[in-house]
Formats: structure tokens, C-alpha cells, sequence
């Protein structure tokens, strides 16, 4: 065995070395507990945000059905 120096600490042994560590572990800590995600509602929003948003959906369908048609031709 290598000798330590004598102002080297001894190295510890974490007893918990099976156990995974994620970044997430010690924000977990502070918060109280496990991150909640929350989806957004489309029926909480007001009718013309709704609107524009199925409008700008409904262009991006279009755009790819008329990119790989496009593709065919």
C-alpha cells in the first residue's frame, strides 16, 4: 500500500457507491421535493391565441405535405 503524506487526508469510502447520482438530486433538495412539469393547457388560453396557434400548426402540415409531394414530382 502507498504511503500517505502526512497532510494528504485518508481517502473515505462512500458506502453508497451503487447508488446513481443525477444534477438534478440537490434542486430536488431545496424545493421540496420532485420537479413537476406542467403542460400547457390549449383550452385555459383565450380563443384568438387558440386560433393562431391551430393557424401556424395547420401551415407547418401543409408546408411538409407539400415538400414531399414536391419530392415525388
Amino acid at each position: 500500500m502507498k504511503k500517505l503524506h502526512e497532510t494528504e487526508p485518508p481517502k473515505k469510502q462512500n458506502k453508497d457507491d451503487s447508488k446513481t447520482y443525477t444534477p438534478f438530486e440537490e434542486l430536488q433538495k431545496i424545493e421540496g421535493g420532485p420537479l413537476k412539469l406542467e403542460y400547457i393547457n390549449s383550452t385555459g388560453m383565450p380563443k384568438g391565441i387558440r386560433i393562431i396557434g391551430y393557424f401556424i400548426a395547420g401551415v407547418m402540415v401543409l408546408f411538409i405535405l407539400a415538400a414531399v409531394i414536391f419530392s415525388f414530382i
